[in-house]
């Protein structure tokens, strides 16, 4: 029985280091945050823009198929329906700037923020060394 126990404990310690996730700091992912952020406020802005000019040149293509005789009551119903298409297709358009505004300042601030491991300069400028005046160091910029 202890030996099945402390089987098991072995076990589940082996089972338990190999399942840790990948450490990342803080910086590299608030970065990656901001970007993914920004990638899909841009992606909504495109989709909306795309809709919007669509719809706007089906309402003008409505509008203008149906303008041979303003008195008929068929032409008028028709052209309402594409007065409202194109309506719809310029707050579609107007509705994606917000969204490429967004997207520009979650990028910006994404740029903020960096991580990795780089070389360093000494402080001691004016000491005379006969080693290079670099040392590795893992670094974390934000910039304001």
């Amino acid at each position: 029985m202890k030996k099945l126990t402390g089987l098991i404990l072995l076990v589940a310690t082996w089972s338990i280091s190999f399942s840790q996730m990948k450490d990342t700091t803080s910086a590299q992912r608030l970065k990656e945050d901001y970007l993914n952020k920004s990638k899909r406020q841009r992606t909504t802005g495109f989709v909306l823009l795309g809709i919007g000019a669509a719809l706007t040149i089906t309402g003008v293509l409505v509008i203008n198929n149906n303008s041979d005789d303003i008195l008929d009551p068929n032409d008028v119903v028709n052209t309402t329906a594409g007065a409202g298409v194109f309506l719809i297709g310029v707050v579609s358009s107007v509705a994606s700037i917000p969204f490429f505004i967004s997207s520009y300042s979650n990028n910006k601030k994404a740029m903020k923020y960096s991580a990795g491991i780089g070389l360093e300069k000494l402080q001691a400028d004016k000491v005379k060394t006969t080693y290079p005046p670099y040392f590795p160091a893992v670094t974390a910029r934000i910039r304001f």
